[in-house]
């Protein structure tokens, strides 16, 4: 028995791997989309033939799936739309950093008209950098409310499932917390990146 559960645990681990590298080449979210595609389909034929054959724990069984396939599908759109945005607010910040370094070292020398044209263009880019924090504060509010949202679904499905579904679920909702939560905190690092452009 040791051994099966270790094969098994060798096998999640393969199956991450392989996930990791996937998300890696195509982008994040693929994987999670993709297991969602194969769930909804798998699930949908097996409702089809549990109601064909009469079979009702079948039937349900195969809904459920189909259903956790489709918010499978939805999480990895939302992870990857989560990993763009990252990338541009990045992007973004570091690009208006460069910018106020430039702005800042030009009026320290300039004096008169000059002084003046790069105080402007400092204020422009302030007020850029403003729009950018309040856009990552705001996205940093909706992936609370999301992930909150995703773990009381999720929560309201282990509630009706049992023995090694349930546990399933369970990882699940630990996966989107840690998922969120990385999301998140990435989103906070690149706020705290804007606050020392505008300190700095």
């Amino acid at each position: 028995m040791k051994a099966k559960h270790s094969a098994k645990d060798r096998a999640e681990q393969a199956k991450k791997k392989v996930g990791e590298v996937v998300d890696h080449a195509f982008g994040a979210g693929t994987t999670t989309t993709a297991e969602g595609r194969v769930d909804q389909a798998v699930g949908h034929a097996q409702a089809s033939v549990g109601h064909a054959v009469g079979n009702r724990p079948t039937e349900v069984k195969g809904a459920m799936r189909e259903a956790h396939g489709k918010v499978e599908q939805a999480e990895g759109r939302v992870e990857h739309d989560f990993a763009a945005f990252q990338a541009r607010m990045e992007k973004e910040v570091s690009t208006l950093r460069g910018q106020m370094t430039d702005l800042k070292s030009k009026a320290a020398s300039a004096t008169g008209e000059a002084k003046a044209k790069a105080q402007a263009q400092m204020d422009s880019t302030k007020a850029k950098v403003q729009a950018v924090e309040a856009r990552i504060k705001t996205a940093i509010e909706e992936a609370k409310e999301e992930r909150d949202a995703r773990i009381a679904s999720l929560q309201q499905e282990a509630a009706h499932a049992t023995g090694e579904a349930r546990a399933k679920i369970e990882a699940r909702i630990a996966q989107v917390k840690s998922d969120f939560n990385q999301h998140i905190d990435k989103l906070k690092q690149t706020l705290e990146h804007i606050k020392q452009t505008m300190a700095g």
